[in-house]
């Protein structure tokens, strides 16, 4: 049995996919493939947008 070892790179990029994955909320079971008009926005976004609306709201 070969026993592959990963590269920094690889590490690197999975560390970069998995702080891409967290800027967004969990979708899960669903996958949208969509990324145009229909997505979530990342949280940061949501986040931002939220305090104002409540604001304007009360």
């Amino acid at each position: 049995m070969e026993v592959q070892l990963m590269s920094d790179k690889s590490v690197a990029g999975e560390a970069f996919w998995e702080r891409v994955c967290a800027a967004y909320p969990e979708q899960r079971p669903l996958l949208n493939l969509n990324n145009a008009a229909v997505s979530p926005p990342p949280l940061v976004v949501e986040q931002a947008m939220h305090e104002p609306s409540v604001r304007a709201s009360t």
